[in-house]
């Protein structure tokens, strides 16, 4: 759910949003080897963190399954 305190994070997140897609390779590397070693590292992680990048990231670890 969005807040008042995750809010200015959310609208930063789609301003760099492009920049991410840039390094989606690099993070892709990543995450696979961290899926590698704890597939539910990332699921762990994440859960406390509902914002775009870490979205952005469960979107990738679902690409790499």
């Amino acid at each position: 759910m969005l807040d008042k305190t995750s809010l200015p994070f959310f609208t930063r997140a789609h301003e760099v949003s492009s920049q991410l897609l840039s390094i989606d390779i690099i993070i892709t590397s990543l995450f696979s080897i961290l899926i590698t070693v704890n597939p539910f590292l990332i699921v762990i992680f994440i859960y406390p963190n509902n914002n775009s990048i870490i979205s952005y990231l469960a979107i990738i670890k679902k690409d790499i399954d």
